[in-house]
């Protein structure tokens, strides 16, 4: 039986391919403030790849302890962009992305507030790649 294939040279970047994660410019803000966050997409695999980091596919989201979504990036204000990129067996691309400090939802039809003091996690999706979760304190 033959070996299995590895990742080729310049194919689309699979999900396995790429490492998303979310960096927080400090691990806690106050409430109401509007602190900035990183997104940043890695080529984990050995060999470059390619894959869309449009605008509209990346997505910072905050849920609270109990894992209930509290804000979105792209919930009131998203955006859009055509970003076919090729990335190297390695590369790592950062986005930031400012939080207004309100909470929201995927319409942005409900009022928004400040969500209270407590443990949050942050967590990065790129498409249909989604990432771990950084914990982030609201004080």
């Amino acid at each position: 039986m033959a070996p299995a294939a590895g990742p080729v040279e310049g194919q689309a970047c699979t999900d396995d391919m790429l490492a998303v994660d979310v960096v927080p410019a400090a691990p806690q803000a106050a409430v109401g403030t509007k602190p900035t966050f990183t997104l940043v997409v890695t080529n984990i695999a050995g060999v470059s790849c390619t894959r869309s980091l449009d605008a509209g596919l990346r997505e910072v989201v905050l849920l609270d302890a109990a894992g209930t979504r509290v804000w979105g990036s792209n919930d009131c204000f998203p955006e859009r962009s055509s970003e076919p990129r090729t990335l190297a067996a390695g590369e790592a691309v950062s986005f930031p992305v400012q939080w207004g400090g309100l909470t929201s939802e995927p319409t942005c039809t409900v009022t928004r507030a400040n969500p209270p003091a407590g443990a949050y996690q942050l967590q990065g999706r790129l498409d249909t790649k989604v990432g771990g979760a950084t914990p982030f304190t609201l004080v």
